[in-house]
């Protein structure tokens, strides 16, 4: 009994993540808010905080391995995410609400809205950014110092 449950709950955690890591990936697409939408649509369960705190420790261990590019989409679609939950909070459909807004048929209405939210994301990754480069350097520092250790140690006395 509680093997199987353990057996369900890992099934589980792997479907989240299936689903978060294909909602993941769209952060850089030209249409992300569209297609966010739709995968949020076809995975409403994926519309929680621990997606926004996977989502966000995916792009900042992808950032941290160099990984720039598809790093800056999961943390795009962390913050995505967390706008959903933070109007959520309000009592309404956080989701329809947010995207309602990014895609509105109004160009100005919809830049404007895109304008507010590309200027929070872009300051947020600029941070994530510079210490996950940082960080790279300073395990780059590290390990070329553990190795001229290797180089400059003397050999073991042969007894």
């Amino acid at each position: 009994e509680e093997e199987e449950a353990e057996a369900e709950l890992d099934e589980y955690v792997e479907d989240m993540e299936r689903k978060a890591q294909a909602f993941g990936v769209l952060g850089n697409d030209e249409d992300c808010f569209d297609q966010s939408y739709k995968v949020i649509q076809e995975y409403p369960d994926i519309a929680i905080k621990e997606t926004t705190d996977y989502l966000l420790l995916v792009g900042n261990d992808l950032a941290k391995k160099g990984e720039e590019e598809l790093g800056r989409a999961f943390v795009h679609q962390s913050l995505v995410m967390q706008y959903c939950m933070d109007l959520s909070q309000h009592g309404a459909n956080g989701v329809a609400q947010f995207f309602k807004r990014m895609n509105a048929p109004d160009a100005r209405q919809r830049a404007a809205a895109r304008k507010v939210f590309e200027t929070e994301f872009e300051e947020y990754w600029g941070k994530i950014l510079e210490r996950a480069r940082r960080i790279r350097r300073e395990n780059e520092e590290a390990d070329k110092q553990k190795e001229m250790k290797e180089v400059l140690k003397p050999p073991p006395e042969e007894a």
